[in-house]
């Protein structure tokens, strides 16, 4: 499904000495707020043997591929292609990635329209992967190797959003939201009631409601669903009905039964295992401070913090909170 080539792509040539202005994404965030690059503290690049790199791609050296740094990627890609300067490589090489993120995204948004969703947070993940793999699949049927090419060189990100434009009319996307009928027993409904009550108590029993703080309400919202065919399934005593707002709530008895159970051990372990694993990464700052930390690989801060944590853990399990005992600094 290619589509005509306008003979200008055909001799299209990359001017290498062009620096291009980058790519504005909405959805895809590769750095952090200082526009750097998370790195892979337990790699190191096979070029320039530099730790805890930021992966810029792979290479065969020895007869082997092996992973090299984002430096040392620009410096093989400039000097392969014969740019005039570093800045202008990286802004080349940056383009062919996110040209391709570019049309994703719009893929992502025309998806959006068609099922008129507001937002990608409405997304579930088997919609997120199908979308990725789709814009893949549709950048590389749609765009000759030519055209893409043209495309990373033009200037104006407004005007490859319109070469974009063109083409996606001919994008046919399956909807994944079409409703689908599964068959459940009695028995498979209540406790998937009490599932879908314990999912719903972990992700919304934490917020207030209030402003900043408001509750999920695609979960709340299939919590209802869920709960208003109580009566159908011959199980009105796990949900109850409030005439003023329109709404299912879980019952007393749902509340109260063996699923609060189950979340109080959760809670509980949660407990122990976030205060013994939080006084071991105080303790293990404190023996060896910031710098000498940021240094280690990951098998060593593993092997100095397991005393530590074995400390806490024993002490829990063997006396609780009774040794613990807190002076709070005042001014």
């Amino acid at each position: 499904m290619a589509i005509t080539i306008n003979p200008i792509f055909m001799f299209q040539k990359v001017n290498k000495e062009k620096i291009l202005p980058p790519i504005k994404l909405k959805y895809r965030y590769l750095t952090n707020e200082k526009g750097e690059r998370p790195s892979q503290p337990d790699l190191s690049c096979a070029i320039c043997h530099k730790k805890s790199i930021t992966v810029g791609g792979s290479k065969i050296i020895d007869g082997k591929i092996q992973v090299i740094c984002e430096d040392c990627a620009i410096d093989d890609y400039q000097k392969f292609y014969k740019f005039a300067s570093r800045e202008a490589a990286i802004s080349s090489r940056r383009r062919i990635f996110d040209i391709g993120y570019l049309f994703n995204e719009m893929l992502i948004d025309k998806y959006l329209a068609e099922n008129n969703l507001v937002s990608i947070d409405d997304l579930s993940a088997e919609e997120m992967e199908y979308l990725v793999k789709e814009s893949i699949c549709y950048y590389d049927s749609l765009f000759s190797k030519r055209k893409k090419i043209f495309l990373e060189q033009m200037e104006e990100q407004t005007a490859i959003e319109e070469e974009f434009k063109r083409v996606l009319p001919k994008v046919k996307l399956k909807n994944l939201r079409q409703s689908k009928n599964i068959s459940l027993t009695v028995g498979q409904y209540e406790n998937l009631v009490k599932l879908v009550y314990a999912g719903s108590w972990l992700i919304n029993a934490i917020r207030s409601g209030q402003k900043g703080d408001e509750v999920i309400e695609k979960y709340d919202d299939l919590e209802n669903y869920i709960l208003s065919f109580a009566k159908d399934f011959e199980a009105a005593d796990l949900a109850d009905y409030d005439k003023k707002d329109g709404r299912y709530y879980p019952s007393t008895l749902l509340e109260e039964g063996e699923v609060r159970a189950y979340i109080e051990d959760y809670d509980d372990d949660c407990f122990w295992e976030e205060l013994t694993e939080r006084l071991m990464e105080r303790d293990f700052l404190n023996v060896y401070g910031q710098e000498a930390i940021s240094k280690m690989s990951l098998e060593e801060r593993f092997e100095k913090q397991q005393p530590l944590e074995e400390k806490y853990r024993k002490e829990f399990e063997d006396y609780g909170l009774e040794h613990i005992d807190i002076n709070v600094k005042t001014r």
